[in-house]
């Protein structure tokens, strides 16, 4: 009989996110195979706890499996994406990328964010982030739109619905394959009965007009590149971030569960609280579910059918924790679940509120901290059935 074994990880990183996951596949010849997929790579923390974190992810695979096979960005915020120049290092190849659509104007916001303690790699990936993946050998790029469309990019390959994972492995040749989604796309692994969901809003240019206009008045006068080198348009762009609140809204969510086959098993001490329950899990990234409530829950409700919508799951907090990205629909839309917090101790921001932790007790959740001190893990195995 085969059997799956999926290892899940918030890795202790403090202010950012570093997520991973490995799905060991035996075989009823007893060989084993493993999918490897992370969500987000980044701290605000200073020190080596993030590179730390990175190691030891590392060494946990073996050597021949040194490739990354699902590498998910929600967002460009460098406490979500500056870990990613040493991940990619410590990988051979990474053979997809899910990333959100970026407009010119969203890259020269992240590029005046830039510091000293950013790596140099971090001006490329804001500068292009395709042709970053590109020049690192990406095999398959997957760009989500959200409700902002670009106009350059259609001539390109636009998918939607399900996209199988073992399909993009035979029709894909040597060079790198660029997709585009339009707010939400899903990829299933027949191999390792996996299923992965993302959904996209990408509402950046509903900021207020007037910031907006400013934003285009600096960018449009100057190419990408050059912005860069100019410190008075930068401080320009700097001030003006701070009046942006939707950046983060550009968050891709991930929606991923085993393909509802076989016998879930406990196989650690979580599990005495959802035995035999649904294995979903449901990661936020920094998207703002209190102004997009109706568009998430309506997503998840078109994956969630035959359970009326409501479900048992892990699911991180958004915006770790922040009260304003924040509503109380998450905790009445799901049964008994988990709810992750990754959070950074004595960060400036506050993080996290607490009325998102009073929220998640009062509606019989177990809130869980991920911190610079300790992370997260679970684990779900499955035994697949053959079919006769």
């Amino acid at each position: 009989m085969e059997s799956i074994n999926a290892e899940w990880r918030f890795n202790g990183v403090g202010q950012g996110l570093f997520y991973t996951g490995i799905i060991v596949k035996k075989g009823s010849d007893n060989k084993l195979s493993k999918f490897i997929t992370v969500y987000d790579c980044g701290t605000l923390n200073k020190g080596d706890i993030l590179s730390n974190e990175i190691d030891v992810f590392v060494k946990s695979l073996p050597d021949s499996q040194k490739k990354i096979d699902l590498l998910t960005i929600s967002h460009f915020d460098k406490d979500h994406i500056n870990g990613l120049p040493k991940l990619l290092k410590k990988f051979k190849t990474v053979d997809t990328v899910v990333i959100p659509y970026l407009s010119t104007y969203q890259k020269a916001v992240y590029i005046s964010t830039i510091d000293s303690s950013s790596p140099p790699e971090i001006f490329e990936l804001y500068r292009d982030p395709i042709e970053f993946f590109v020049n690192r050998k990406v095999k398959n790029i997957v760009v989500i739109m959200g409700s902002d469309e670009d106009k350059n990019i259609r001539d390109a390959i636009h998918v939607q619905g399900t996209i199988t994972y073992e399909e993009l492995q035979t029709e894909r040749g040597r060079q790198t394959t660029i997709m585009y989604a339009h707010n939400q796309i899903s990829l299933k692994s027949t191999d390792f009965k996996w299923n992965f969901h993302f959904f996209n809003k990408g509402s950046f240019e509903s900021i207020n007009p007037n910031t907006l206009n400013e934003l285009k008045k600096i960018v449009d006068s100057s190419s990408i590149g050059d912005i860069f080198f100019d410190r008075v348009k930068l401080n320009e762009i700097k001030k003006l971030y701070k009046m942006i609140d939707e950046i983060n809204d550009t968050s891709v969510v991930l929606f991923h569960h085993p393909v509802n086959e076989g016998i879930m098993i406990p196989s650690n001490s979580i599990w005495w609280y959802l035995w035999c329950l649904s294995c979903n899990t449901i990661l936020t990234g920094d998207l703002n579910c209190n102004k997009y409530k109706d568009e998430v829950s309506n997503w998840l409700k078109t994956l969630l059918p035959s359970c009326d919508n409501l479900c048992h799951a892990i699911v991180s907090v958004p915006h770790h924790g922040s009260q304003e990205n924040w509503h109380e629909w998450l905790t009445n839309y799901f049964k008994k679940s988990i709810f992750v917090i990754p959070y950074g101790i004595a960060n400036q921001f506050g993080h996290p509120a607490f009325k998102v932790k009073m929220d998640i007790c009062e509606n019989g959740h177990i809130p869980v901290e991920a911190t610079q001190r300790q992370g997260f893990a679970y684990s779900i195995s499955l035994k697949i059935k053959q079919n006769r």
